[in-house]
């Protein structure tokens, strides 16, 4: 889940950059369709993973769609664990990638002005320290006793 949030954030990086978020301006479909017809229009073909602004779009969208499923994996997972510093961890990274998609959405449909575009990114960022926490958190969890002694 970590890792995987920091390439969406690399893609999103791409995808501010070449100002693809301007390009496809509403949700859920892609210019009308589900599938915009020039993902791979590009030549050579490798330049589309750099410089297609419809296929880096899609793929910032289908990554969000994937980090937020398997977000929502992990919190049923962390569920399990014993310790509440690690569970609540979970929850909270799993809500704030919910409100940065949430906002990615609103971006999007607002035709990607700068203040939503820098929110999202500042967004993105905190979810990754999130993320790394509760990842850490999960590995290493906090000594607890059965006391309730803190």
């Amino acid at each position: 889940l970590m890792h995987l949030s920091f390439l969406q954030l690399l893609v999103g990086g791409l995808v501010t950059g070449l100002g693809a978020g301007a390009v496809f301006t509403d949700w859920p479909r892609m210019g009308g369709v589900w599938l915009p017809p020039d993902l791979l229009s590009l030549q050579p073909i490798w330049r589309n993973a750099l410089e297609n602004q419809a296929l880096l779009q899609f793929s910032h969208r289908a990554l969000g769609y994937l980090l937020l499923a398997l977000a929502a994996f992990a919190l049923i997972r962390s569920r399990r664990s014993v310790h509440g510093v690690t569970r609540t961890a979970f929850a909270l990274a799993t809500v704030w990638m919910l409100l940065q998609a949430v906002l990615g959405v609103v971006t999007l449909l607002h035709g990607d002005p700068l203040a939503l575009r820098l929110a999202h990114l500042a967004g993105a960022l905190v979810l990754w320290l999130f993320l790394i926490r509760a990842r850490f958190l999960a590995r290493y969890p906090r000594v607890q006793s059965i006391r309730g002694i803190k």
